[in-house]
């Protein structure tokens, strides 16, 4: 039975009541018994003769209570004591009721007041009490949620408890599992729409509203051919009809957006049953990402074969590396022992053009690894300002006359964590980028600032180099300068403008300043010269001082009593540094194979003062060897010396003790300053 039901019955009792008043008052009869409650038998709450208005009241089929006007409860039907558990022992009163059902004191004040409220309004103005919900406390101490309306019959209260607590939970039941299907509609990546059979939009999702940029009151009841113009209501009509038909249709489109910009979309849609009635169910995805992908696919499948591309260069050079390195090493370190040994200045200049051509060639190998990611990469504080003294030292040479060289190094923080050599050959190759722009002559300008990164720059560049201070570096010429073209393909490795270039110079500067988490950019145009920013993140202060008193400090001299364990497989190569090493005052001893090496050291470790290893070897390799030489002497030192070494392995033997790393070739000046380093290091602090 509805509410409404309820308060016709109510409606029933109240013209019962008035009929029997007026008998009364017309008649002076007898005053008939209440036709609310007659006499209470044995039990109270309910009674077998009562007149009319009680039978009606006891068949109807929800909770019913009366109360009288001093709040004393007279009567409560089967149902109210099936549905609470109260009888009227337990609740002889209002009070007793609110204390029962409604047990928590700030919620009974409430339900109270507004009880009060309704009924003074019911009692002045002659009209029922309105429904309205409440929690009741049920007398097996659970809750129901009850819709409590009433009237005021005579001198009494009717009070009806509909209880809505299975319904209120179906109602939220419904809510959640509409809510969720409107989150999953919200979620498709697309527009969804529901066009009922005459073309009028009943159902869409958020991003229906997002794409076309209509609000949500702006699409009830949209045409299907709102979306387009005139010229497109026919193929609408078709798409419509085919789908009606066949029962599934799909097709790209172009909507017409609020905005009066168009939408290219791809639509599917479906013929839907829907309580009889026929719909068209569908959805819409932006053909804009589908184009989008397309244009990634091909830019990731260039770049899976550039990383090919890459991968092999990185296996040939790492073939050739080891054995290139190992000569050049032989080639420029006897140069190096003859340019001191001879007098003549003709030989004395050959011996240099030999030690240049070396040179240039391990830097062409050093490009190769580093290009394709086998390089070493150590990161120690460097001074930049030196590195771009030493490079326009190198670069002098290198420029012809008409080409003025300048600098202006301003920056007070030009310290960074990261590779001198392979710094310089960053700058070393944009220097020669530059000369080549200019075969007319021109100015090259190297420039230090320093520069204040804020956050929306940081995160321009990639967050690589974090907000704050940062070393700008610049490399600016005024010669013929870049289109766009040339701007576009500048780092792609093995591109080049140059008849007899390597494509290699570029490429490698960009994977420096990865490496060395910095950032590059290219500012030229054709005619107006070029201008290359190279930007790093500063060195920890703490870094910088110590590069400080390093350069203003010079380790003790070593005496010729030093002995030191060359372990390399290369006949030549190990009989080189052990000869440059006795030139240096050294006691030096080649071992070529790693098993006699390493039993040499077992049975001379204690008076070795220092181990040169090479990393690549035969039947056992660098590490193996390392990890021998620390299981009979754990405090040996060992300076690593090697053409070519996997990515990695350096890094992990210095983490393990290794005192330091040179890759071959080197010259004898910095290998003697490295073994005196770490030599007299040693000694003093000893």
């Amino acid at each position: 039975m509805t509410a409404g039901h309820l308060r016709a019955e109510l409606a029933v009792l109240r013209r019962r009541v008035s009929e029997i008043e007026a008998m009364l008052q017309d008649g002076g009869v007898e005053a008939a018994p209440d036709p609310l409650m007659s006499p209470m038998e044995e039990d109270p709450s309910r009674r077998d003769d009562a007149p009319f208005p009680r039978e009606l009241i006891d068949r109807l089929p929800i909770p019913v209570a009366i109360y009288r006007a001093d709040e004393t409860i007279e009567y409560l039907n089967e149902h109210f004591v099936e549905r609470f558990g109260y009888s009227l022992g337990d609740i002889p009163d209002l009070d007793t009721w609110w204390h029962k059902a409604y047990p928590e004191p700030d919620y009974s004040q409430e339900v109270q007041a507004k009880w009060a409220q309704a009924v003074d309004r019911a009692a002045s103005g002659e009209v029922d009490i309105l429904p309205r919900e409440y929690r009741v406390r049920c007398k097996d101490d659970t809750d129901r949620i009850a819709e409590i309306s009433g009237a005021r019959i005579g001198t009494k209260t009717i009070v009806l408890l509909l209880d809505v607590t299975e319904r209120n939970q179906a109602v939220e039941a419904l809510r959640g599992e509409r809510n969720f299907a409107e989150a999953v509609l919200d979620a498709i990546p697309g527009l969804v729409f529901l066009y009922d059979e005459r073309g009028r939009l009943v159902r869409w999702n958020r991003q229906h509203q997002t794409m076309t940029g209509y609000t949500a009151e702006e699409l009830v009841h949209k045409s299907m051919f709102d979306w387009v113009d005139k010229e497109g209501r026919g193929g609408i009509a078709d798409a419509v009809q085919n789908v009606l038909t066949k029962g599934f249709g799909s097709g790209d489109l172009d909507v017409i957006r609020k905005d009066g910009q168009k939408l290219s979309i791809h639509v599917m849609g479906v013929r839907a049953e829907i309580a009889g009635e026929t719909y068209i169910a569908g959805v819409g995805t932006d053909r804009t990402e589908a184009m989008q992908a397309e244009q990634e696919r091909a830019t990731l499948t260039k770049r899976l074969q550039q990383a090919q591309k890459l991968e092999a260069v990185g296996q040939l050079a790492a073939g050739v590396a080891h054995d290139f390195n190992n000569q050049l090493m032989v080639i420029s370190g006897y140069a190096e022992l003859l340019t001191a040994a001879v007098k003549d200045p003709l030989l004395q200049g050959f011996t240099e053009h030999i030690s240049t051509s070396a040179a240039r060639s391990a830097a062409l190998t050093q490009r190769l690894l580093t290009f394709a990611r086998r390089g070493q990469h150590q990161a120690r504080p460097v001074n930049m300002h030196l590195v771009i003294e030493e490079t326009l030292e190198i670069i002098r040479r290198a420029v012809p006359h008409k080409i003025v060289l300048t600098k202006a190094l301003d920056a007070k923080s030009a310290v960074v964590m990261g590779d001198a050599s392979m710094l310089q050959n960053a700058l070393f190759n944009l220097a020669i980028n530059a000369r080549d722009a200019m075969p007319d002559g021109g100015e090259l300008c190297l420039r230090s600032a320093d520069v204040e990164l804020d956050a929306d720059m940081s995160a321009e560049i990639g967050g690589r180099i974090p907000s704050g201070p940062a070393l700008e570096i610049v490399v600016e010429d005024n010669g013929v300068g870049m289109d766009d073209d040339v701007l576009e393909h500048l780092f792609d490795p093995f591109f080049t403008t140059k008849s007899k270039g390597t494509g290699l110079g570029l490429a490698t500067v960009e994977d420096t300043l990865r490496r060395h988490s910095g950032h590059i950019v290219v500012d030229s145009a054709k005619g107006r010269g070029s201008r290359v920013r190279l930007l790093f993140p500063v060195a920890p202060p703490e870094q910088a001082i110590a590069l400080a008193q390093a350069n203003v400090s010079s380790p003790p001299q070593v005496g010729p009593q030093a002995h030191v364990l060359i372990i390399d497989d290369e006949l030549l190569c190990g009989g080189l540094l052990a000869e440059a090493l006795s030139s240096l005052g050294y006691n030096a001893k080649h071992q070529q194979e790693a098993r006699s090496a390493i039993d040499y050291f077992h049975e001379h470790h204690a008076s070795l003062d220092l181990v040169l290893l090479d990393m690549n070897m035969p039947v056992m390799n660098g590490r193996e060897v390392f990890n021998a030489l620390h299981e009979i002497d754990p405090t040996v030192k060992v300076l690593i010396v090697s053409g070519y070494s996997e990515e990695g392995d350096v890094e992990a033997l210095l983490q393990r003790g290794a005192v330091g790393y040179l890759a071959k070739p080197f010259r004898a000046r910095t290998l003697n300053e490295l073994v005196n380093s770490i030599l007299g290091s040693t000694r003093a602090a000893s």
